[in-house]
């Protein structure tokens, strides 16, 4: 987003404005130079870890009665994986574009441009949808993929192995920005150096526990160095629904005195905590 300097107004849609394991995106959010975001969210939480200006609400349809007909005519007779916004919540979308002047459309994730797809079929404003991971692949069906493909100028992707996945999956690799997220280190980290001098390494992964995190990973390799003759300790913060697999693997190589398990913290904790160790791992 920060390339196209002549775009100042972004409307930026994301279905849940913030989990707090998103932090990449306020992040980006908020460190725009050229650009005023305007977020549009049908839901807005932590609001105290991510303070923004400009959130917007996207109202339902009043209407109840009209809202279960809508569900159920996108489910038994289009067949839809994921409700579509209603008439009702697409023109909110067009009327919140037109009075905030956007000149520019920012959509997090595939998966809800996909929610969205009869909103990005009228804007006649630019529009970059974000793909991040799992909307890469199945999460989006090639009829959603392609009709988000006709609608969008621009698709950013986190790293290379996304951009091959969409590639793959049919968009021009002149349509993909590569877009990765950074970890500032040098200006939030504190480094205390109260380990460096002990003649044990420590590593720190954080993130949710699910399998494309490469958790297991970590935890083979710390046993892979504890058998070289390393004094290593892992610990990983997080949790998740491979959370009991990982420690069952803690248990099955011996490593209850190398690996450790920590609940998520709030940002600020864990950049403090960063200092502490030799080793960051972000696969």
């Amino acid at each position: 987003m920060t390339g196209i300097p002549k775009y100042k107004r972004v409307l930026v849609y994301c279905g849940d404005y913030l989990n707090r394991e998103t932090v990449h995106i306020y992040r980006q959010l908020v460190h725009l130079k050229n650009f005023e975001p305007h977020v549009v969210a049908k839901k807005f939480k932590n609001l105290e870890v991510y303070p923004l200006r400009n959130l917007h609400e996207l109202q339902r349809d009043p209407n109840v009665l009209r809202r279960r007909l809508h569900k159920f005519y996108s489910k038994r007779f289009k067949r839809q994986l994921r409700v579509e916004i209603s008439q009702y919540e697409k023109n909110q979308l067009l009327r919140k574009a037109d009075e905030i002047n956007a000149d520019l459309i920012h959509v997090y994730f595939g998966t809800e441009a996909a929610r969205i797809l009869p909103y990005l079929a009228d804007e006649k404003r630019p529009i970059i949808i974000s793909f991040h991971g799992a909307d890469t692949s199945d999460a989006l069906n090639n009829n959603d993929f392609d009709r988000i493909l006709s609608s969008s100028q621009l698709l950013l992707a986190r790293s290379e192995s996304l951009k091959f996945k969409l590639v793959e999956r049919g968009c021009s690799a002149d349509k993909i920005f590569l877009n990765p997220a950074g970890i500032p280190i040098s200006s939030l980290v504190e480094n205390h150096n109260n380990r460096n001098n002990q003649a044990r390494f420590f590593f720190l992964q954080a993130c949710r526990f699910i399998e494309k995190k490469g958790l297991d990973i970590s935890i083979r390799c710390i046993s892979e160095l504890k058998k070289m003759g390393y004094n290593v300790h892992l610990d990983l913060v997080g949790n998740g629904p491979c959370e009991q697999a990982l420690k069952n693997l803690v248990d099955q190589l011996d490593l209850k005195e190398e690996v450790s398990f920590f609940d998520f913290v709030e940002n600020s904790t864990l950049l403090k905590m960063m200092g502490n160790y030799h080793f960051f791992l972000h696969p």
